[in-house]
């Protein structure tokens, strides 16, 4: 090269390494142009991460070139390609005084491995043999790059000696390319290139298959095909059994291990000559149900003579003579239809194909279990919809008699101990029909009970409201219509509507009886108010002794009957108000003038009850405000001691001992519903054992229907099917399954 020192050179120097080594070394030459030479100079390149180091002859790096046209060598040693790579490198030359120029540039290129390799070519070749016109042939093309690999495929013409050509057809993976089409692998990829060709005469045709890769297209493989076509007949047949069925065994693969077809395949020669045929190889496998080719999910087949274990690699035969093997093909994973193409080649014959069909269907074992499961969900959904539910609306329905219950107590308070064992009785029977509900009795009967149980609480409402005004009346006449009404509340036999109408009509007897005898208990209280020397708490003795005056002429012009029982009603709740009214006013004064806070709240709390016994009596519960009354005026003259006398008496309150009335001992109604456990075991068990008999029955038929006669068997359209037939919701054959439900009445009625 030439160069100054003031200028850069013209020219690129190129180092290339062969591919796989990881340094170089190249040799040039340094000249001066100029008539002065060149002392003591450096030239040095910077390559990034590869080490770059020139040298003169002697290995220094002191480089004197001689003047006018005079030429050093130098040599640049590159190390550190462990890869392939194509870079340019700058060179500088340094003078002594470190003054520095651009010299020129270093490319440096490493080629990469070869990296696409021809599976079978032997010595760069592929031989095919041929004795058809049609030629097609599949080459295993074979990536051992880390590193995706492109490439341009070009095959020349086929040549058979003369001046013909005939052209190859391309194709990769089953989509055709043109001559001079790039070719990608990825890392560690293979892939299928397929050649055709149409061979019109006997003959060797051969042709050149070039791959170019790398950055630049430099690399490449060249392959030489050669086909030599015969003209021999064909003198080997198959005869592959039809319809080989094979079944996938449960395993500890998930639900099912893949199956393995067992069929036997006869070669038989027809021209009269001593044939041989080469193992046979699976071409393809199809799974018939929509036409989709396996790729590898299946095995190589093992092909072993009839009768022998050991595998056989070749077979021969004499004129006209047969040989028969046995072939195992496995891993079929899915139940179907498939068509196995097999292919024999043979030395001077054209390769012999054949079609093997094979059924397989999954284990008796998967069809058992969606059967099963059909039975189960059908068992569970009868269970449901003929007890079940109404079992679980019959204990709801306990709960809500329950709450019912608890609301009637809760609107009374505390009941009198007399009338408590008609709750407890009424309670108990909620109890029994909730334990009846987990039972195995009729649920229509539960829910008659049920039903049963509201009318029974409903006539305890009315039958409470009227026991508690009969307590405190005294009324002997309405507790015998009571107990009357008791006794039907709580006989043992389910109420029907006479009976309701009896309890209802003894209720309604006792509410008349009670009606007289508080219209008869109202006047006398009157009477009692007018015959009262002595004034009310709060009450002047002159106030008292109008008011005495006042109600006499009301009653004197109040007639008879029941226009009279109006009047002495208004007197006496117009009393029972104003006699409330003067305790609050006397209570409210006394709590204003109180020394202490306690006594004020005292006072006040006595205040505010006169209120509720205002109401009261405003709404006539005369009774109730009257005892209201006569506490208020107690609780008063404790906390307040007025001279004696001014309490009411008990005859003038109405107030008297309530009487106790017996109540029917509990066992009776207990012992008219109890269940007895051992008969209750003894039923479940026995149900559960016919249940078992018939599971097993319909699990037996469907499969006789459903799995034996399909050699196919396992589609998810199959599945469905058997978990209908479980179900009792499927028909085969013009005759519908019966379920277990079908079977257990059969079964009954036999």
């Amino acid at each position: 090269m030439s160069t100054t020192p003031d200028g850069p050179g013209t020219a690129e120097l190129e180092l290339r390494v062969k591919a796989g080594a990881e340094k170089g070394r190249l040799d040039f030459f340094v000249r001066q142009a100029g008539p002065a030479a060149l002392d003591d100079v450096s030239i040095v390149a910077t390559a990034g991460d590869l080490a770059v180091a020139i040298t003169n002859a002697t290995g220094g790096t002191d480089v004197t070139v001689p003047p006018a046209g005079g030429a050093a060598l130098l040599h640049a040693d590159v190390t550190g390609l462990t890869e392939p790579r194509d870079v340019r490198v700058p060179v500088y030359l340094t003078e002594a005084d470190g003054t520095t120029h651009p010299l020129t540039t270093l490319r440096i290129v490493r080629a990469d491995a070869q990296a696409l390799t021809v599976v079978g070519a032997a010595g760069g070749g592929l031989t095919f043999d041929q004795d058809r016109e049609a030629f097609s042939r599949d080459v295993l093309l074979r990536s051992d790059s880390a590193t995706p690999v492109e490439s341009v495929l070009t095959v020349t013409p086929l040549q058979d000696g003369t001046s013909a050509q005939v052209p190859l057809e391309l194709s990769i993976d089953g989509a055709p390319i043109g001559n001079g089409s790039a070719v990608t692998l990825g890392a560690r990829q293979r892939r299928t290139l397929t050649l055709r060709a149409t061979l019109a005469r006997a003959g060797s045709y051969t042709a050149t298959m070039s791959f170019a890769y790398g950055t630049d297209r430099a690399s490449g493989l060249d392959t030489t095909i050669t086909i030599t076509r015969t003209a021999g007949a064909q003198t080997v047949v198959v005869e592959p059994a039809e319809a080989v069925r094979a079944v996938r065994h449960p395993c500890l693969e998930f639900w099912h291990c893949p199956a393995r077809a067992v069929f036997t395949v006869t070669f038989r020669e027809t021209a009269g000559e001593r044939g041989r045929l080469d193992p046979v190889q699976v071409r393809e496998v199809v799974f018939d149900d929509n036409g989709t080719t396996l790729q590898s999910t299946y095995d190589e087949p093992v092909l072993r003579l009839a009768g022998k274990d050991e595998p056989v690699t070749a077979l021969e035969t004499g004129p006209r003579g047969t040989a028969v093997v046995t072939t195992s093909l496995g891993g079929l994973r899915q139940a179907g239809k498939y068509e196995v193409r097999l292919r024999g080649t043979s030395p001077g014959t054209a390769p012999v194909d054949a079609t093997v069909k094979v059924l397989v269907r999954n284990s008796w074992l998967q069809a058992a279990m969606f059967i099963l499961l059909g039975t189960l969900v059908s068992w569970v959904l009868r269970w449901w919809l003929k007890g079940g539910r109404r079992r679980i609306a019959v204990r709801a329905g306990a709960e809500a008699l329950d709450k019912q219950l608890q609301r009637v107590l809760d609107a009374r308070g505390d009941l009198p101990d007399a009338r408590r064992p008609v709750v407890d009785r009424v309670r108990s029977m909620i109890g029994n029909l909730r334990n009846r509900a987990d039972g195995p009795g009729d649920p229509a009967d539960l829910e008659a009970a049920v039903t049963d149980l509201r009318t029974r609480l409903r006539l305890l409402d009315q039958w409470l409201d009227v026991a508690l005004t009969a307590d405190r009346s005294g009324s002997a006449a309405a507790a015998e219509k009571l107990d009357a009404a008791k006794a039907v509340i709580l006989q043992p036999a389910r109420l029907d509507t006479a009976a309701e109408d009896q309890a209802a009509t003894h209720l309604n007897d006792a509410r008349d009886l009670l009606d007289a005898g508080v219209a008869r208990h109202r006047a006398e209280q009157v009477d009692a108010l007018l015959a009262r020397n002595q004034p009310p708490l709060g009450y002047q003795a002159q106030a008292w002794a109008a008011w005495q005056n006042a109600t006499k002429r009301r009653l004197a012009t109040a007639g008879t009957g029941s226009p009279r029982q109006m009047v002495i009603d208004d007197i006496y709740a117009e009393a029972l108000q104003d006699m409330a009214r003067q305790v609050r006013d006397k209570a409210v004064s006394l709590a204003n003038a109180a020394p202490t806070q306690e006594e004020k709240d005292k006072l006040k709390g006595l205040a505010d009850r006169a209120g509720p016994i205002i109401e009261m009596a405003a709404a006539f519960r005369l009774r109730a405000a009257h005892q209201a009354y006569d506490d208020l005026v107690a609780d008063y003259l404790n906390l307040v001691p007025t001279p004696a006398g001014q309490k009411m008496s008990a005859q003038q309150t109405g107030v008297e001992p309530i009487t106790l009335t017996s109540t029917p001992d509990p066992a009776t109604f207990a012992a008219a519903t109890q269940v007895h456990s051992n008969n209750r075991r003894w039923l479940t068990a026995g149900d559960g054992l016919a249940f078992a008999v018939l599971t097993a029955i319909a699990v037996t038929l469907g499969l006789v229907a459903l799995y034996l006669n399909n050699p196919i068997w396992g589609t998810p359209m199959d599945q469905i099917t058997a978990f209908l037939w479980g179900m009792g919701l499927y028909q085969v054959g013009g005759a519908a399954s019966d379920g277990i439900e079908g079977l257990r009445k059969k079964i009954a009625e036999a």
